[in-house]
Order: structure tokens, then sequence, then C-alpha cells
């Protein structure tokens, strides 16, 4: 990835489970951490959901070589898709499009340098493990799949919604009780929000926010709007392009004209004709 991430990561990595289209993300500096995540996704998945990884998939890339003796050493069967073949894997290089287009989405949306979007692919596989899935049966979540319990969705807000953050009173009498913030994802270890203060320019994860912004009822009506518009001129645009009616009117108009000189020709003849009768 250009650029790198706040952290100075170049990599990202995803892995998805086959039945229950979960996916995981991990950052990397280099590709040859592939094995080390691998290793973490198996043991967190295998505990956290009670199912047992016996296959993996991967393309054909030399950054893997790790990753054999690791899945040699645990007794995971290992599969590589073809060169220039990524039919071969496709659901995990789908969900990297899918991925990858959300953070770009989430980044541009809210204004926030590229260096961010580490937390922006992130935040969007959160997003994804709880979101309704078309290939899933009864459109359930990833994590529904798994745990069979709907997940809740009351934490997930927008990408960068600026909100204020407690500070800790205890160091001056009279310093600010608050600091403005942005949100860029949830706490993996804890319960809270990860949240960019730009005033310090660090990154934290607390569950002291409050004031956090989202869009109203005025933005939304306006956002309907702007959709419907384009949607027409799109409309418009498409049945600008169609044939023309009058392309074809212009040939049976000569036609007609021609038939009409040829009757009047056969006129003009049977008049001369007639006086010699």
């Amino acid at each position: 990835m250009t650029p790198k991430d706040r952290l100075g990561n170049r990599y990202m990595i995803n892995f998805v489970d086959f039945k229950s289209n979960y996916c995981r993300v991990f950052l990397a500096r280099t590709k040859d951490a592939a094995a080390k995540h691998f290793e973490h996704f198996l043991v967190y998945f295998e505990k956290e959901f009670d199912y047992k990884i016996h296959v993996l998939r991967t393309d054909s890339g030399g950054e893997h070589a790790s990753v054999d003796l690791f899945c040699k050493r645990t007794g995971v069967a290992r599969q590589r898709s073809e060169a220039r073949n990524q039919a071969n894997n496709g659901k995990a290089e789908r969900m990297h499009r899918i991925i990858m287009n959300m953070a770009r989405c989430m980044i541009f949306a809210c204004g926030l340098p590229l260096r961010f979007w580490g937390d922006a692919v992130q935040y969007a596989a959160y997003i994804l493990h709880r979101a309704p899935t078309n290939s899933n049966p009864g459109r359930a979540s990833p994590l529904e799949v798994l745990t069979g319990k709907s997940p809740p969705l009351g934490e997930i807000v927008v990408f960068g919604s600026p909100c204020t953050v407690y500070h800790d009173p205890r160091k001056k009498n009279f310093a600010q009780r608050a600091q403005r913030g942005m949100i860029v994802g949830m706490g993996e270890e804890t319960k809270g929000y990860r949240v960019y203060l730009p005033k310090d320019r660090v990154v934290v994860t607390t569950q002291h926010v409050k004031n956090i912004e989202t869009l109203d009822k005025e933005q939304n009506l306006q956002a309907s709007v702007a959709e419907a518009t384009s949607a027409r001129s799109k409309k418009k645009r498409a049945s600008s392009k169609k044939k023309k009616p009058w392309a074809r009117e212009r040939h049976v108009t000569r036609s007609v004209a021609k038939n009409a000189s040829d009757v009047t020709n056969e006129t003009a003849q049977s008049q001369e004709v007639a006086p010699d009768s």
C-alpha cells in the first residue's frame, strides 16, 4: 500500500472463513509476517467460535513460504491458486476488494489523511462481521452464522465522526475536561472507541466518548435528493443516446416521393395518348 499507514504498515492481510464469510484483517510492515498473523487468526478463530480450520488457501506468492511450515506443524492442508487466476481464491479476493472500497470511501468522506487507511480497513472488517450477507442463509451476518446470535449494532457510527473525549481532571484544577476528536474504529481488546485527537496527533482507546455527531434528518434528506437527481440525469443521458425516430422517417419520405413522381409520369403519358384514340 502507498503511502504507509500511521504505524508504518505497508501490507494488508485478510483471512476469510469460507462458510460464514467472516473476515479478519491484519496489518504488516513486511510480507513475511503472514505466518505470524495466520497463527494468530487460527488460535483466535478456533477458541472464539469453537470451529476447526482444516484448509488454508492462498495465492502462489513466495511470501507464504513461512505459512507452509506452520501448516505442516499444525496439520492444516494447503491449497494455492494459479498464477494470474484470482478466481481460484475468489472469496478472499472479492472480500479484499470490498474492504478496500469501503475504506477508500471512509477516508475521503471524513477528510482524514491517507495514512489512516489501516484504521479504515480494520473498521470496514468490523462492520462486515455484523452486516447482513446475501450469500449466507437468511442473509445472516457472519457473526450470527458462527455464534447463532444477532450481534449488537448500536455502537457502530460513521468513520471519522466528530466527538468529545473525556480528559483526566486530576492533572490541573482548571484543565480542559474534554478534547475534540474523530472516531476511527473500535478497540480490539476493550469495548471503547478508537479516537484520533488532532491536537495531540495520537489515537486513544476510551469509553468516555460524548457528543458523537451523526447525520441528521436534513442531511439524509439532502443526500436522498442528490441521489434521486443523479439517477434522473443518468436516465436522461441514456435516453438521449438512443436512435432518433427521424432516422427511419427519412427513408420513408424518400420512398413516398419516388412513388409520387412515378404516378405523375404515368398520368402525363396517359394524357398524351388520349387524343390519338
